[in-house]
């Protein structure tokens, strides 16, 4: 590079997308100012998406380990009460909802750790 002192950032002609990028620290210009702030924005965002991913995977696990240590204790319950019942356990550690524990019994449904009555379509069985 000829001049130097033109350029803040210097990059090759041949730069790939992960190649390094070098900063001129020799660049001096009074009135330019830099933001450097989108690229790093950008992984801040993928790292906090990654986060809440494994924040909703952990609390999934959490709550389906608590129903059914609770249906093993049990064997057999009426869908409100054990949903009453995870609802309590699982307010101690996070902000559950409604929804979040239902999905989560129908989850453990199709994966056979649960089943519903024949008789009485309200009444949940654990199943050994």
């Amino acid at each position: 590079h000829t001049h130097t002192t033109q350029h803040l950032i210097l990059v090759s002609t041949l730069a790939e997308e992960h190649d390094p990028v070098r900063v001129n620290l020799a660049y001096a210009n009074k009135k330019l100012k830099v933001k450097l702030s989108m690229a790093t924005q950008r992984e801040i965002e993928k790292e906090k998406t990654e986060t809440d991913e494994s924040v909703e995977k952990d609390r999934r696990l959490l709550l389906q380990s608590v129903c059914v240590r609770t249906m093993k204790a049990r064997k057999r319950m009426l869908f409100n009460d054990l949903l009453q019942d995870i609802l309590k356990q699982c307010s101690e550690r996070f902000a559950v909802s409604v929804p979040f524990v239902k999905k989560g019994i129908e989850e453990l449904i199709e994966k056979e750790y649960l089943m519903r009555s024949e008789e009485n379509r309200n009444e949940i069985h654990y199943v050994a």
